[in-house]
């Protein structure tokens, strides 16, 4: 099964909320506070990978969610922030954004159903029900999706990051003062980005990667080369010897270093003395 066209969710962790809290020891009552900050959530990242050719992965899994940063700790402890999510991409995958879709709950999916990706069959071809629900980008935007190019991933190893994760919340220890000295205020942690998103797959003919022009430069590099020794003919001139170079033959050479004709000469000299 060959995927070209996939409809996924991403979602990048929310930062964690900050902490409320005093310090207290031994001989010290009045400690003051000492809430730490929350983790920061973290990122949905895209990288493209030659070692994959399909967007097949995702029809297995439309639903990218990065982890949630940690609540922030006593004693000024920062919470831990969110792994972040590292998807790879085949190589010339077009991402577009879904402006007019709203962002489901945590509980909400992605729905993998037929309208939302296409798929060829390896063998026998495209059944006769695919074919009714493969819908492209210009039909999804005649249907009233708007639709926003976001990234463009055509070279090996580029990262391109598709959520950003929310920051994490202060804790009351940034909201001490003279005068405020209990402070029992805190933030709690952003939310990360996330909405639906469209993968597109170019074909290797709109893609190109550079190599279209592979051809072209090995024959004027050829011809650069041929036209020193073959008296000026270039590798396109068919009027003298179809435009191909000859290459001088190399005598093969003994141990001795002299090669076949040297020793026969030296041969000759001696049987003529």
């Amino acid at each position: 099964m060959f995927i070209d066209h996939i409809r996924i969710l991403a979602q990048a962790g929310d930062g964690g909320d900050g902490a409320v809290s005093f310090r207290r020891e031994k001989f010290i009552p009045r400690g003051g506070p000492d809430g730490g900050d929350g983790g920061k959530g973290g990122d949905v990242v895209l990288r493209v990978d030659p070692h994959i050719d399909n967007l097949r992965p995702f029809f297995y899994n439309p639903n990218l969610k990065a982890e949630h940063g940690a609540k922030g700790g006593f004693r000024l402890r920062s919470g831990r922030s969110g792994e972040d999510l590292v998807v790879l991409v085949p190589q010339g995958t077009l991402v577009y954004r879904d402006k007019t879709a709203d962002v489901p709950a945590d509980d909400g999916a992605a729905d993998a159903s037929g309208d939302d990706f296409l798929v060829d069959e390896e063998e026998g071809g495209e059944t006769e029900e695919a074919a009714t629900v493969r819908r492209s980008l210009k039909e999804r935007i005649d249907a009233g999706h708007e639709l926003e190019l976001a990234a463009d991933l055509t070279e090996i190893g580029q990262e391109f990051i598709l959520c950003r994760g929310g920051k994490g919340g202060k804790g009351n220890n940034n909201f001490k003062t003279p005068t405020h000295r209990v402070p029992y205020e805190f933030t709690p942690g952003e939310e990360g980005e996330g909405g639906h998103f469209y993968f597109e797959l170019r074909q290797i003919a709109d893609a190109g990667f550079g190599f279209s022009q592979c051809g072209e430069e090995f024959t004027a590099h050829a011809a650069e080369r041929g036209s020193s020794e073959s008296g000026g003919l270039s590798v396109h001139d068919t009027a003298s010897d179809g435009g191909r170079h000859r290459v001088p033959r190399v005598q093969a050479r003994g141990r001795s270093g002299h090669s076949r004709a040297d020793r026969r000469r030296a041969r000759e000299h001696r049987a003529g003395a």
